[in-house]
């Protein structure tokens, strides 16, 4: 209890020097970009990526933390998708063990926003619900900027959108669903800061910025939050919900698990997707294993989920 009790005081003095001066010197830098010399870069591209690859501004951004940071590395499809480290994001010096966090981004391609904190915030509830820092990250030149701090360390933290918006959220109150509220903070990554935080009288997860709005989970159904922060039912998914995206069409798609008939170990749990925005509805229910299924983010072709589906 006392070694939590002195990791929050820690973030706490960490997050102000964040958000007055930014991150540590030499935390976030971009390494030079030189095609084909990445780790795990494609060997033929013109046969695996098709003729368009060297002028595609496709980019994929993952993360991994350790005792420096958390580390973020990202592959252009201009360079054959090999991976490169793209900026490493921590708030203080003092060792604080492993550091872990969460990293989409945004429709434009062009940010990475991340939410991050040292890995023994996990083993402490205040920290879980609102001790995490918030990081926008520019994929061209690494260059971090920090926009927010005591955000919700959880793996649907941050959730990405059309364009350069994101969503963060904080969770307020008690630790009991019946207690806690929520806070929906929106990001305008290009501008790297907050413009709006909306307060959500109700325990929302997954949230998902749409180019219609913006929408969420709240006791297990799909919502959609008002500007004033109050949320309308659209529907509720069978299962337990665990994902949801934007389409390019507007409105809401998202995963779920699904109890299976199949005793332990004889193969993968089934899992459902679902989407529609209208209320009471939704749509083109179909059942994909875990492994086979893969989203199509909410620009550029209508939305896709790749796998071995059967339409129902």
């Amino acid at each position: 209890m006392r070694s939590q009790s002195a990791l929050r005081r820690l973030l706490a003095v960490s997050v102000a020097a964040a958000l007055t001066v930014g991150f540590l010197p030499g935390r976030a830098q971009a390494e030079p970009t030189v095609p084909h010399t990445g780790q795990g870069a494609i060997a033929d591209p013109d046969h695996a990526l098709g003729g368009r690859w060297r002028s595609s501004s496709d980019v994929v951004v993952t993360g991994a933390g350790d005792a420096d940071g958390y580390h973020l590395y990202i592959a252009r499809e201009k360079d054959a998708f090999g991976w490169q480290t793209l900026a490493t994001l921590k708030a203080t010096d003092i060792d604080v063990g492993p550091w872990g966090g969460s990293v989409c981004v945004t429709g434009s391609g062009r940010y990475a926003v991340v939410v991050f904190a040292p890995v023994k915030a996990s083993n402490d509830p205040k920290l879980m619900m609102a001790g995490a820092l918030a990081a926008v990250v520019d994929t061209t030149t690494g260059k971090a900027t920090a926009v927010a701090a005591g955000v919700q360390f959880s793996y649907f933290n941050p959730a990405c959108g059309p364009g350069d918006r994101a969503l963060l959220t904080r969770a307020v109150g008690a630790d009991t669903q019946a207690g806690r509220s929520t806070d929906l903070l929106t990001v305008d990554a290009a501008a790297g800061k907050v413009t709006g935080t909306r307060h959500v009288a109700a325990q929302l997860n997954t949230p998902a910025a749409a180019p219609d709005g913006d929408y969420g989970i709240v006791a297990g159904q799909l919502v959609k939050v008002a500007a004033s922060g109050s949320v309308s039912a659209l529907g509720r998914p069978q299962g337990r919900p665990f994902a949801v995206r934007a389409t390019a069409g507007g409105g809401p798609a998202g995963q779920q698990a699904q109890r299976s008939p199949r005793p332990c170990g004889a193969g993968t749990p089934p899992r459902r997707w679902w989407s529609g925005s209208r209320p009471g509805r939704t749509a083109r229910s179909s059942p994909g294993s875990r492994r086979g299924c893969r989203w199509r983010g909410p620009s550029g072709p209508p939305f896709c989920l790749a796998g071995a589906t059967v339409r129902r």
